[in-house]
């Protein structure tokens, strides 16, 4: 999988505001042809007030402890963007072995912007599949915490800053989660998360 990302990420920055256009040489004396490498134009992504804006997206760290992947459904309004995404993970590995998590969340500012600021609330199924005789860590954040075979449901308010890039679909959310454990009750840690969203 660390291999492909960055593969990944460099494709999802082509996708973008990024317009090829079907040239031909043309001449009198030869006929038209298409040149070998098209003419690629990049135009800024702007004029994304009062639009729908949806997204896929591929998670690191953040609830699942590892790699996610998911969508992201929002509107952008004059000056705040609301959304509601939906991820899922699946390491047979890794502790938690499958995370579920749904999520609803603000960004701030003009959505034409760089840089805004990013906070909301996700609600989380961690789900251990190991050996029921066997414990083991519920969550990397949460070590200490061992659990047995089965699920773990989780919340966790989160805050960041989202980064768009205006020649490009690509962005990028730097977030910090508290994670708090409703099944055993009372744990909480922070975590860290890398989101890498393309516009659709």
């Amino acid at each position: 999988m660390k291999k492909i990302l960055p593969f990944l990420l460099a494709i999802l920055m082509q996708q973008s505001c990024c317009i090829v256009h079907k040239t031909f040489s043309q001449s009198d004396r030869i006929d038209t042809q298409r040149p070998k490498t098209p003419i690629i134009e990049c135009i800024p992504c702007y004029g994304l007030r009062n639009v729908n804006e949806n997204f896929t997206y591929v998670e690191a760290l953040g609830t699942s402890g590892s790699y996610s992947a998911g969508i992201e459904l929002g509107h952008n309004f004059n000056n705040i963007r609301m959304y509601g995404a939906a991820s899922a993970s699946y390491w047979p590995w890794q502790a938690p072995n499958a995370t579920f998590t749904a999520q609803f969340g603000l960004v701030g500012l003009n959505p034409n912007f760089i840089i805004r600021p990013e906070f909301g609330i996700s609600m989380s199924e961690w789900i251990i599949s190991g050996n029921p005789d066997q414990k083991i860590p519920l969550h990397p954040a949460l070590k200490k915490v061992m659990v047995e075979k089965g699920n773990y449901p989780s919340w966790a308010p989160y805050g960041g800053i989202r980064l768009a890039f205006p020649e490009s679909s690509l962005n990028i959310s730097l977030r910090i989660y508290r994670l708090n454990t409703l099944k055993p009750k009372d744990y909480s840690a922070w975590y860290p998360g890398i989101v890498f969203g393309c516009r659709f």
